[in-house]
């Protein structure tokens, strides 16, 4: 285009198309706002210098300034370094042919004329839109989930290395939870013809990071729990439902299946209900028992205020646990 207009330094046309165009629309949008403002600011502080300063050792001192600040900010701020790197491409342009400032408005001109051609390109085609690829990045993070609580139950149960690897498990989980968060701030900066049943995603991500949440504060009980292990036996029954439950959201996500197809789910969550509810009761069965017993009455009641919390949390887990099941089911449906 530039060749065929004779437009002079149109390569800057080429450079903000490849520069700026990404996979993904939200990115290459977000690329090209950085480069277009960054542009103008540059060109607006080089147009006035190339226009004031004409002694070439002055004009060097300027090009060792901005192409040091520039690529200072080069991994840290986009917009920032485009800022400073205009001024420094134009200021050694202006080595040749001081005092043209009007190379400052072609700067702007050519990478408004990329921006476009981008967003054109972004837009029609092929483009990847995230409502595709958020499907088996939730699975990802719902399966990182799985994991980590398979990781924090496993260590109830007084498994040494389970309980060593909890840390590991957690860090792998909080990126694959915060990589979906970005997936969805992603879509929402996408056309809103092209985001899909948002509030679905929405829900499935907001219950997703509540489950996370609650079992980083199930893992703050293990040390109790090794020691009292001996009083919830029905803890591996809890632990095979829940994650047989997110195995089979996982894979409604991953391969669209359609809820006659994951029959079972529904009694599984039944059962995990009247797993808590036979939990709970055993420990209240407990706390009666022992104040039977005078001594060391309240050594126990602590141990119970302690147990209370996390049966809970349990709870919660399983609510957030069906919360999933249900959109995902309604979403399919």
């Amino acid at each position: 285009m530039y060749r065929l207009f004779e437009i002079p330094h149109g390569f800057w046309i080429a450079l903000t198309i490849m520069v700026c165009l990404k996979p993904n629309y939200s990115t290459s949008n977000q690329k090209l706002a950085q480069r277009f403002i960054g542009t103008c600011i540059g060109a607006c502080i080089a147009a006035a210098l190339v226009a004031l300063v004409r002694v070439p050792s002055e004009m060097l001192l300027l090009l060792a300034v901005f192409g040091f600040i520039g690529f200072c900010y080069y991994q840290r701020n986009y917009r920032v370094f485009v800022m400073f790197i205009v001024p420094f491409s134009l200021l050694l342009n202006s080595m040749a042919t001081p005092g043209q400032w009007e190379i400052a408005l072609l700067r702007v001109g050519c990478t408004l004329l990329g921006c476009l051609l981008s967003l054109l390109a972004v837009r029609f085609l092929w483009p990847e839109w995230e409502r595709e690829r958020l499907p088996k990045r939730l699975a990802k993070a719902i399966a990182a989930n799985r994991d980590y609580l398979r990781r924090v139950l496993a260590g109830y149960e007084g498994q040494e290395s389970s309980i060593n690897g909890i840390h590991k498990v957690y860090k792998a989980m909080s990126l694959a939870n915060a990589d979906v968060a970005s997936a969805f701030q992603s879509l929402m900066d996408e056309p809103k013809g092209q985001r899909g049943d948002a509030e679905r995603w929405d829900a499935l991500i907001t219950y997703n990071q509540q489950l996370a949440d609650c079992i980083t504060a199930l893992s703050a009980h293990i040390p109790l729990m090794v020691r009292e292990r001996r009083n919830l036996p029905r803890l591996e029954r809890f632990a095979r439902t829940i994650d047989n439950v997110l195995y089979q959201i996982e894979e409604a996500l991953l391969e669209g299946k359609q809820a006659q197809e994951v029959s079972g789910l529904v009694e599984n969550l039944q059962e995990l209900q009247m797993t808590l509810q036979s939990l709970i009761a055993e420990r209240l069965s407990w706390q009666r028992a022992e104040h039977m017993q005078t001594q060391a009455m309240s050594a126990r009641r602590q141990a119970l205020k302690d147990l209370v919390p996390m049966m809970l949390v349990l709870d919660e887990i399983a609510q957030y646990t069906t919360g999933m099941w249900n959109t995902v089911k309604i979403g399919i449906q």
